[in-house]
C-alpha cells in the first residue's frame, strides 16, 4: 500500500498517526454497543491490545480473525462480513 500511494503521502500518513491525540482516557466513557475485531497475525495493533481495549468498553464484544493481519476488511472480507452480520443481529 505504501508503494501505491507514494513516499510523500505515506510519510504524511505516518506523521499524522504519530501526532494524533491519545484517546485512551475516553474509551471507558463509551456507552454504545461495540465490536472490537483483531487479526491474529496483526503486528501493528496486537490482538492482546485489542482485547484490552474491548475490556475497557462496557459490554463490548471481542473477536479474533484467524490468518489475518492488520487490514481485516481487505485480507478476510468474508470473515469480517460474517462477524458484522452476527453482531448487528443482536
Amino acid at each position: 500500500m505504501a508503494e501505491r500511494v507514494g513516499a510523500v503521502i505515506f510519510q504524511r500518513q505516518q506523521r499524522a498517526l504519530l501526532a494524533r491525540p491519545d484517546i485512551a482516557p475516553a474509551i471507558a466513557a463509551v456507552r454504545v454497543p461495540a465490536l472490537v475485531v483483531a487479526g491474529d497475525r496483526d503486528r501493528i495493533c496486537l490482538p492482546e491490545d485489542a482485547r484490552a481495549l474491548a475490556r475497557q468498553v462496557t459490554g463490548a464484544q471481542f473477536h479474533t480473525i484467524r490468518h489475518c493481519g492488520h487490514l481485516a476488511p481487505m485480507e478476510r472480507p468474508g470473515a469480517v462480513t460474517m462477524l458484522l452480520r452476527e453482531w448487528l443481529r443482536r
